[in-house]
């Protein structure tokens, strides 16, 4: 019975980091000092980065209609399903008129 409970305890604490180092990275966050804080505190760490917003980084950007953290390369968003270069253009569109009326 001791070797089960070893082997779950083994388990418990390969899993957690490595869980929360790849949660780290869905959220735009580097996972390995997420990984080494989980070593050190567990799923205390899991619950930290759970719990966080997504990073808005160099490889992201917001949605122009639901203003969602996004990779900057989409072409759709994945939260609301807008086709983001059709709406980028018309929002540069709109931009360059509200520019020009100005100026």
């Amino acid at each position: 019975m001791e070797i089960i409970g070893g082997l779950a305890v083994a388990a418990w604490v390969l899993v957690v980091p490595l869980l929360t180092a790849w949660l780290a990275g869905e959220r735009g966050r580097d996972g390995f000092p997420w990984l080494v804080l989980a070593l050190l505190s567990g799923p205390v760490a899991l619950l930290a980065i759970g719990f966080a917003d997504r990073a808005i980084g160099a490889e992201f950007k917001r949605c122009v209609e639901c203003r969602e953290p996004i990779r900057r390369f989409a072409t759709r968003c994945p939260f609301c399903r807008t086709d983001l270069i059709a709406a980028e253009a018309a929002e540069a569109a709109t931009r360059r008129v509200g520019e020009a009326a100005s100026g």
